[in-house]
């Protein structure tokens, strides 16, 4: 639901005694170094298989042909059972690692990590500072501080469901933006509260407060 400033009808009945801070929420960032964590571990996975196994497979494989090779031509019954030997042992390495499987192993190796650092980057850029709500004044990181009177309008659809709600302003400190408010990207109960206030200021809340648990089945 989008709102402008002009359309609020009521005014909050809690006005915070104590600023409402908001920091980057623990699951959000804890899951996405878990996620950066196996990234680097997928990392070292293909590095050994490029730099380590598959060449070492590959040398057993040339090794296991050059025996089958000198014994190719001989006669004994010691050296026909040790070409039945190798010849299963050749079957059980299986096939050579071709030269382009070795380099795709290598090249994941070093571009993986890479990916996972510009990952780790981007959560933390994405929840970084700290949101507050002193005086009636939000404080949002990447933006001027604003009064919430000076909000334009909220769009707040997204509140019920997905804790999302974005906040519009212009011209304070001579540039207008909008303020993304996130309940999952950062802390959600001090989140929760800062939106209150903001929409209950705007008469927007009841339409946008998340519903109860009865009311979600």
């Amino acid at each position: 639901m989008t709102e402008t400033a002009s359309d609020a009808t009521t005014k909050p009945d809690r006005i915070p005694t104590q600023p409402i801070q908001a920091r980057y929420g623990s699951y959000y960032r804890n899951a996405r170094y878990v996620m950066v964590l196996a990234i680097f571990v997928m990392a070292g996975w293909f590095g050994y298989d490029g730099w380590a196994k598959y060449p070492a497979q590959n040398a057993k494989i040339h090794a296991n042909e050059n025996q089958i090779k000198e014994l190719s031509g001989k006669t004994s019954d010691a050296d026909q059972r040790r070409l039945a030997e190798l010849d299963k042992e050749r079957k059980e390495l299986g096939d050579l690692n071709s030269d382009l499987a070795i380099q795709l192993q290598k090249l994941l190796a070093i571009g993986l990590p890479l990916v996972g650092i510009g990952y780790l980057l981007f959560v933390r850029h994405r929840s970084r500072g700290t949101f507050t709500l002193d005086q009636n004044i939000l404080t949002a990181p990447g933006h001027p501080p604003v009064p919430i009177e000076q909000i334009k309008s909220i769009d707040g659809k997204l509140w019920r469901k997905k804790g999302i709600a974005f906040l519009n302003y212009d011209q304070i400190e001579g540039k207008s933006g909008q303020i993304r408010l996130d309940a999952f990207i950062y802390d959600p109960k001090p989140m929760d509260d800062l939106y209150e206030v903001i929409a209950r200021h705007h008469g927007i809340w009841e339409q946008t407060k998340p519903l109860p648990p009865a009311a979600k089945k």
